[in-house]
């Protein structure tokens, strides 16, 4: 559980990293894409999106 005094030290790297652009490691194998005409983004840089349609995020 994250304390009230690690708060600011928390934030602060998860600052660093994003400046940084730091990701996670990929581990395993990656998905095969061909099955789907629409793919959901999370976080993922290391996959083949060729001919994938990519939505735009929903609007308010």
């Amino acid at each position: 559980m994250l304390k009230p005094h690690d708060h600011e030290r928390t934030v602060g790297r998860n600052v660093q990293e994003r400046n940084a652009d730091a990701l996670p490691a990929v581990t395993g194998a990656l998905p095969d894409l061909a099955p789907y005409r629409v793919v959901l983004l999370v976080v993922t840089e290391k996959l083949g999106f060729t001919g994938k349609t990519i939505p735009s995020p929903p609007t308010p």
